[in-house]
């Protein structure tokens, strides 16, 4: 890269003869000797001491009822034109809020009792269970029968 900027810059310089530190000095040289050519200088920036300052406002005086009344018979009439007047428009019949989800219409509790499966009746079995061995501290444990089961507690307690 630095190659293609000293080969735009021009000059009788070849990329063959010269080291870095020749081509880096004669490219800001070159930059340094351009400067001058730029309608401004960058300094260090100072803080302004002088306060902002608005002009004082003008003189002014209230018209009399004369003068505007003047005034306002110099514009031209102000032409009505159809539908510059409509009255306000409700509708038939406001919209009831909307409901989230659908309403549903059941009696609860149920007026018919189901009665609960039959089940045989069979002894209990664990059939697995996990940890297997001795175990400090189980950070899970799991243990399935042979028979369905109603979780006492959520898996988050």
């Amino acid at each position: 890269m630095l190659a293609m900027i000293i080969l735009g810059c021009g000059g009788d310089m070849s990329v063959e003869d010269t080291s870095v530190d020749d081509i880096s000095s004669e490219v800001v040289d070159q930059i340094v000797d351009e400067s001058d050519l730029l309608p401004f200088a960058l300094s260090e920036g100072q803080p302004d001491d002088v306060e902002d300052v608005r002009p004082p406002l003008a003189a002014t005086r209230a018209l009399s009822q004369e003068q505007l009344q003047t005034l306002l018979t110099r514009l031209p009439a102000l032409q009505a034109e159809e539908g510059d007047v409509q009255e306000y428009r409700l509708p038939a019949q406001s919209l009831p809020p909307p409901r989230p989800g659908q309403e549903v219409t059941l009696p609860f509790p149920q007026p018919q009792v189901v009665a609960a499966p039959e089940v045989e009746a069979t002894p209990l079995e664990v059939l697995r269970f996990s940890p297997e061995g001795a175990v400090p501290l189980a950070p899970q444990l799991s243990v399935t029968f042979n028979q369905p089961m109603v979780p006492l507690s959520s898996h988050g307690e």
